[in-house]
């Protein structure tokens, strides 16, 4: 075996550029790689190697993106990285570790177990203090929304393995932090949307068993601004409309445009879900007057949602309309199939913001008044039949 007490690499520095054809600067060393044959005698196992520590301090990568009308750069350092006992003997496993940081202070921390024969690893990774303002700018020139501020953290365990010809993933412990997320209409700069902290526990994802569990999402305090456009276009189909990214970006998703044939789907369960305080501003332009609808004070707890079949999520919400109405819902409701059953309650919604609806169509004045309103409200779409 070839075998190796220590390496040790001080300050190395790495460069990926994507050219303004699109092709990569070292294209041209991949292709002349892929053109020589190997001989016969070449064997298809693994050379014996033993590393016993490998080292890599004060490294440097920077990747550059030169065919987006505005070129994209990004810069991680100082990357360190530790391997202990690495060996291409079969079932061996390596302990490593790797961290690398970037100029706007996001982490990367990495660590765990691996192994090369069978190819598997298993441990934790993190990413911490992501600015989202930052990554939003590979994409500028594609979105119609910019991404004002907003940090992002993401922590888990991850499973990786070989069995045969195929693997296995599995994803525990996941977390995702979001704080301070501001976006805005790009053209007008207007914030139509604004989460001061959003928070995802609990996370496991099963790849071969197209399963998602989330145990818990929590958010509170955001702010959602929306508007109906003249010609009755909803903003937010042209806001985050995202036909510019696909054709930018669909090249490199290994998509095919062949519909998928008895495609498995992926079974999502949140097992819990509360929002806090939220509010939602909404203003129709479609009327001769405009008409502005408040909603605050929003509150909705959700239990056991999922896409399973026949299954049935729990739901309780509370809102405040316009100041004096109120809104408050209490029951169940499933999405496999849709079906609702659910007790509604609307009190003290003043009639008088209707006007503009009744100018498009009425000369009728309302002058005062409420609506009250409580029921029940039952739905079951069945297959083939209607609902």
């Amino acid at each position: 075996a070839f075998t190796f007490a220590e390496i040790s690499l001080t300050a190395p520095d790495g460069l990926v550029k994507v050219l303004p054809d699109g092709s990569l600067n070292f294209s041209d060393l991949i292709s002349k790689l892929n053109q020589s044959e190997p001989s016969q005698s070449q064997s298809s196992e693994l050379p014996p190697v033993q590393i016993f520590q490998l080292r890599l301090e004060r490294g440097r990568f920077t990747f550059k993106d030169l065919s987006l009308p505005t070129p994209y750069e990004e810069t991680f350092f100082p990357i360190q990285l530790r391997l202990n006992n690495f060996s291409t003997r079969k079932d061996r496993q390596s302990r490593y570790s790797f961290t690398a940081s970037t100029g706007e202070g996001a982490v990367i921390s990495w660590e765990g177990d691996l192994s090369l024969n069978p190819l598997g690893s298993q441990g934790r990774l993190a990413i911490n203090k992501v600015d989202m303002p930052s990554v939003w700018k590979y994409i500028q020139d594609y979105v119609n929304f910019e991404v004002a501020s907003g940090t992002v953290d993401l922590s888990g365990r991850y499973q990786v393995a070989q069995k045969g010809d195929a693997f296995t993933l599995e994803l525990t412990e996941g977390e995702l932090q979001l704080g301070e997320l501001i976006v805005a209409e790009k053209e007008s700069e207007t914030v139509v949307l604004s989460v001061p902290s959003l928070s995802v526990r609990g996370t496991e994802v099963d790849l071969n068993d197209k399963q998602i569990v989330v145990a818990s999402v929590t958010s509170e305090g955001a702010r959602v601004n929306g508007w109906l456009a003249p010609d009755g276009t909803f903003m937010y189909e042209t806001v985050f409309a995202l036909a510019g990214l696909e054709e930018r970006f669909g090249q490199f998703s290994g998509g095919s445009d062949e519909p998928q044939v008895d495609a498995e789907p992926w079974t999502i369960n949140m097992r819990e879900v509360n929002i806090e305080n939220y509010a939602a501003n909404f203003e129709d332009r479609t009327l001769a007057t405009p008409k502005r609808i408040a909603l605050d004070s929003i509150k909705i707890d959700l239990k056991n949602v999922s896409n399973q079949k026949d299954s049935q999520a729990e739901i309780t919400a509370a809102l405040t309309i316009n100041q004096t109405g109120s809104a408050q819902v209490e029951g169940v409701f499933g999405m496999n199939p849709v079906s609702t059953d659910i007790a509604l309650k609307i009190t003290r919604n003043p009639v008088k913001p209707m006007q503009p609806y009744v100018d498009a169509g009425a000369a009728v004045e309302l002058a005062s008044g409420t609506i009250n309103l409580e029921g029940r409200v039952k739905y079951r779409a069945l297959s083939g039949a209607g609902p």
